[in-house]
């Protein structure tokens, strides 16, 4: 039986020169960035990103197949999972922080 709420999702790790890569999750919000200092920081953000962008949501976009994914010769291709209920209890604060403040703005 699969897990509905664990995803997994193809990521590509863009090197920068000064250090550090820029990740791009083409399966979120029709694409979207995040960075970290080193491999470990930029897979853990683009988890992150991932979580925070899905945490409301009650689909979730369909993953494209690793293969299928055109990068050029620096970029790494690789996925990165994330638990959407261990996100959403780690996480149940902020979100309903940001909840009420954006009712106070709005009301």
């Amino acid at each position: 039986m699969k897990n509905k709420d664990f995803l997994t999702y193809p990521i590509i790790l863009h090197p920068e020169n000064e250090g550090g890569y820029s990740v791009e999750i083409p399966d979120v919000e029709g694409g979207t960035w995040t960075q970290g200092d080193d491999m470990a920081d930029a897979i853990y953000m683009a988890s992150d990103a991932i979580g925070a962008l899905l945490v409301g949501k009650d689909e979730y976009p369909k993953p494209s197949k690793l293969e299928d994914i055109k990068t050029d010769s620096k970029a790494i291709k690789t996925v990165t999972s994330v638990n959407m209920s261990k996100y959403r209890k780690l996480n149940a604060k902020t979100i309903r922080k940001q909840y009420r403040y954006l009712n106070i703005l709005l009301n």
